[in-house]
């Protein structure tokens, strides 16, 4: 049985590892809202792809930046141009996400299952998952629920 100081240092890793994927995530422009542990999962936060010019140049920023002009042009005439670019670049984010995700797992290989089970998209990771429980987890435990 663990020891309560234990399960705090467990907990307390797993939320590293979770701002650790993070970070990674934000790096190939994805939009990465939050960061946590949850009940012993690494929970990742995210989106694909962008509407905005604003959220290509700030992924992870929820207010936009831009003076109140600027965000009527972006909105109205960069928004539907950018929507389209974001689309372009979705194939690359998925790839880079399934990367993290099997980076995550090469560096902490103690932590697999709390990483896995908390993933936001798992759909992206079965082909890196070769555990049939970890595949059921997924299905049963989804992050966004």
């Amino acid at each position: 049985m663990k020891t309560r100081e234990a399960a705090i240092d467990y907990l307390n890793e797993v939320d590293a590892v979770a701002g650790w994927i993070g970070k990674r995530l934000g790096g190939a422009r994805i939009r990465v809202v939050q960061t946590k542990e949850k009940f012993g999962q690494a929970r990742v936060y995210c989106s694909f792809g962008f509407w905005t010019f604003h959220e290509f140049l700030y992924p992870s920023y929820l207010w936009n930046k831009f003076p109140q002009w600027l965000i009527k042009v972006d909105y109205y005439v960069l928004g539907p141009i950018t929507h389209q670019l974001g689309g372009l670049i979705l194939p690359l984010q998925k790839w880079w996400y399934t990367r993290t995700y099997k980076k995550a797992i090469e560096k902490f290989p103690h932590l697999r299952e709390a990483i896995l089970t908390g993933a936001d998209w798992p759909e992206l990771l079965k082909g890196i998952v070769p555990d049939d429980r970890l595949l059921k987890d997924m299905d049963n435990n989804p992050a966004d629920y």
